[in-house]
């Protein structure tokens, strides 16, 4: 009995514990499960709040697509390295000018003049691109431009014979000195090319055409097609001046109270014979009358001065040069023009001019080179107004003419033969030093009873190469006058030695 009631108890008591461990474990069994939910629902209310952040998100990226769309459908403007190049250019120059006039007035003092340009190369295809250039020169105190054509030399000397050429439009202080067009492989030719547009033009040894660049720069307003092979090279152009001629009677302008002067070329260049340059020209200048085409024009004799008709007249002409080896390097260039024409009134055009020029290089480490240069215009006689020079350049800034006849611009370049020789050398990689001699007379008499001599001129020079964009340079120019000089500078020089210093700081990028 006691063994069954003991199993009995057992059983019993087996049985209350179990219900009461089912029930201790339904309950908390519960409370998990409540605590759970509790967790997904903290967890729906996450989810929800991360849908409207994404939702959010994807609308600023929508934004930002948008906008992006719309820059694309702008214009862009691409770095230099594709598109647009820029260049620019900054000079300043200093004299000191030193001597009397022939009324023994001095003339000593310092003077300046400075020029800025901008420019900026826009390439639309492979083929066409675009130039403008902005340009402003002045001097301090002084708000002056230069006219579209050219300008008056930057000089502290103001003679008759020094200006290559005077202000004839508006003076501002800044204006457009170039902006063109230009189109290569025209017709499907890569020989073929066309520029239009405001440019300089530059054929040759610049004895015709060229940029003055040591003043502010020639440019005209026009259309060139040029034709470059292998063999030869042809360039045919129309330009137009910003020249207005007083005394203009025998042409009136379509619209506007303004005439234009016009230079009708063709210009060719043979290149096949080796070591030699075979160059053949013909220039028309329709000048509607009045001044002469530069201020050098002038015939240098009584009742013939600046503002003589120069009116309609051809330029026929050729050069030659090229290079020997002799030496480290022989270098010569002879040119001849002829030039004819008529006026109003007589005496017509009928001239001639020749230029020669040739030089020796002693030496390819110090580049020692010496040369002489020799010019002959044919000035008045009566029957004929004499040479009519056009567009030359007196001055550059290569070694083969830095002075082209003297820094001071002392000798004309029309009814004159002058004779100039130099001598320059490199003492080391970043200096070239040079000296130049020039001598001149008339060729035809000023006046009768005066000296046909319009005297000498001796230049020294230097130029420091600071880096490929930056360059100084130092020169000093002594003038001796004589009776036809004294007269031909319109009396700024004296019978006695004059000088001119110059200093120059000239930066391109």
């Amino acid at each position: 009995m006691k063994l069954w009631n003991i199993t009995a108890a057992l059983l019993a008591a087996s049985f209350v514990t179990s219900t009461a461990v089912a029930q201790q474990s339904q309950e908390e069994l519960s409370k998990e499960l409540r605590a759970l939910k509790a967790q997904v629902d903290s967890q729906k209310q996450e989810i929800a709040d991360l849908k409207a952040g994404v939702t959010q998100e994807a609308s600023i990226e929508t934004e930002i697509n948008r906008l992006s769309e719309r820059l694309a459908a702008a214009t862009t403007v691409h770095s230099a390295a594709n598109k647009i190049s820029f260049t620019g250019e900054f000079r300043y120059r200093g004299y000191l000018d030193l001597g009397d006039d022939e009324f023994g007035d001095e003339r000593d003092g310092w003077g300046n003049s400075s020029r800025v340009r901008i420019g900026f190369l826009y390439e639309f295809a492979k083929n066409v691109s675009a130039y403008a250039e902005l340009q402003s020169n002045f001097a301090y105190g002084q708000n002056a431009s230069t006219s579209v054509l050219y300008g008056a030399p930057s000089s502290g000397f103001s003679g008759g014979t020094s200006v290559e050429g005077t202000p004839s439009s508006s003076e501002t202080d800044l204006g457009l000195y170039q902006a063109w067009l230009k189109v290569t492989n025209l017709f499907g030719r890569p020989e073929f090319s066309m520029k239009a547009g405001r440019q300089e033009v530059v054929f040759g040894n610049q004895f015709q055409f060229g940029n003055a660049d040591w003043y502010n720069g020639i440019s005209f307003d026009g259309v060139r097609y040029d034709w470059m092979s292998e063999n030869f090279d042809l360039t045919a152009f129309l330009l137009r001046t910003s020249t207005e001629d007083i005394n203009d009677f025998n042409q009136f302008p379509g619209f506007g109270s303004h005439d234009h002067d016009e230079i009708y070329g063709l210009y060719f260049v043979l290149k096949s014979i080796k070591n030699i340059k075979v160059d053949a020209y013909w220039f028309y200048a329709n000048l509607h009358d009045g001044t002469s085409v530069n201020g050098l024009s002038a015939p240098l004799s009584p009742g013939a001065g600046a503002g003589s008709p120069t009116d309609y007249f051809h330029t026929i002409g050729a050069r030659f040069g090229g290079d020997v080896d002799v030496a480290a390097g022989l270098d010569w260039s002879l040119e001849a023009a002829y030039q004819f024409g008529s006026t109003d009134d007589p005496p017509d055009i009928g001239a001639l001019a020749v230029e020669g020029e040739i030089g020796v290089t002693f030496s390819k480490d110090n580049r020692f080179r010496a040369w002489i240069r020799g010019l002959y215009a044919e000035g008045p006689d009566g029957e004929d107004l004499g040479y009519q020079t056009l567009y030359p350049n007196r001055h550059s800034n290569t070694a083969n003419f830095r002075a082209r006849y003297g820094w001071a611009d002392f000798f004309p370049m029309t009814n004159v033969f002058a004779l100039t020789g130099g001598i320059h050398f490199d003492p080391s990689t970043d200096w070239t030093i040079g000296a130049n001699l020039t001598w001149g007379q008339s060729e035809e008499d000023i006046l009768p009873g005066i000296d046909d001599s319009y005297g000498w001129e001796i230049d020294v020079w230097a130029e420091y190469r600071y880096s490929e964009s930056l360059t100084f340079n130092v020169g000093a120019a002594a003038v001796f006058a004589d009776d036809s000089g004294v007269f031909a500078s319109g009396g700024v020089y004296d019978d006695d030695v004059n000088f001119l210093v110059w200093l120059q700081a000239r930066l391109f990028f």
